[in-house]
């Protein structure tokens, strides 16, 4: 994602997409979120648009993350332990 197209997300989309990444489960990522899951659904929906991507995949053990959804984690990640040193 570049620069001008980040000053146009909606960042609070990226926390549902670190919950739902931890958690796996839409019901459990809701509960986390304090949100619906109908809302959950729909911010998911709005994290593939707007990464072009699945991010994550269904399978017979759950929800994995697909390529772009694992360097997306990763650099969530990087930002949050970089922030913190401040």
């Amino acid at each position: 994602m570049r620069l001008t197209q980040l000053r146009q997300a909606d960042l609070n989309l990226l926390i549902v997409f670190a919950v739902f990444a931890e958690e796996r489960n839409v019901s459990r990522s809701a509960e986390r979120l304090l949100l619906s899951q109908p809302a959950v659904s729909r911010a998911l929906q709005r994290l593939r648009e707007m990464f072009h991507d699945n991010l994550f995949v269904r399978t017979a053990a759950g929800y994995e993350l697909t390529p772009q959804g694992q360097r997306l984690l990763q650099e969530l990640e990087s930002c949050c332990r970089s922030s913190i040193a401040f």
